[in-house]
């Protein structure tokens, strides 16, 4: 998935934004680097992906809503010294009470890189 951002907003406070679109050329440039293939077919199935037009986060509680209107919670960095969660942060999905275990399957990588956008000294 890419998209472009359209603004900012609010970055590093409890009302961060950031508006962005899917373009046609997000689209093309998704098939071309991710699925080095760009078809008619790959452009228009990248394109209906549902999508919301921002994401946003409060970065004092942690609390996140990425594109995909999925809400995560932000709580620093992993200092456990278990071998589960192998992530450089610990992103907690608030519906299970489970943190993220880093894995693209997880969300986890496509959660954080939005957070770090939207609360950037938190993740220094």
């Amino acid at each position: 998935m890419q998209v472009s951002v359209v603004s900012r907003s609010g970055i590093d406070t409890p009302r961060a934004v950031i508006q962005i679109e899917h373009r046609r050329e997000d689209a093309v440039a998704f098939c071309r680097d991710y699925v080095l293939k760009v078809t008619d077919q790959c452009i228009q199935d990248e394109l209906a992906v549902d999508l919301q037009n921002k994401f946003t986060g409060d970065c004092k509680t942690g609390r996140f809503t990425t594109i995909t209107g999925q809400t995560y919670v932000f709580f620093g960095r992993n200092t456990a010294t278990d071998a589960g969660i192998g992530n450089d942060f610990v992103v907690i999905d608030p519906d299970t009470n489970e943190p993220l275990d880093g894995s693209m399957a997880s969300g986890y990588p496509v959660a954080i890189d939005q957070f770090k956008e939207l609360c950037p000294t938190r993740v220094r």
